[in-house]
């Protein structure tokens, strides 16, 4: 009975051991080339202050975590406006010029 005690607990300690050693296959560094939107969350008032002398807490880092996220596809109309110009000038010469054309 003793030998299978001793099993035991040299099993429990294999399984410790393997799990600090062996990372989680699901949780790969997302890659570097997709944006980053970072969203702070702020505390709360009641957090910001030292619950023992009342004074302001001072930042001192983050606990960040990544998640993939996914935009979903914007539907939207494109209108694209051609400029069309013309000097002032060249109106008043226009106007002139079919005058002329229509008193032939």
């Amino acid at each position: 009975m003793a030998l299978k005690s001793k099993r035991k607990l040299s099993a429990n300690r294999f399984r410790q051991r393997l799990k600090k050693s062996a990372k989680h296959p699901g949780r790969q560094e997302l890659p570097a080339h997709l944006e980053r939107v970072e969203q702070i969350i702020p505390c709360t008032s009641e957090q910001s202050v030292c619950g023992i002398c009342g004074k302001e807490k001072q930042v001192i880092g983050y606990e960040a975590s990544e998640v993939l996220d996914v935009e979903p596809a914007k539907y939207f109309v494109q209108v694209t406006s051609a400029k069309s110009e013309l000097a002032r000038d060249a109106k008043k010469a226009e106007s002139v010029a079919h005058r002329f054309r229509s008193a032939s």
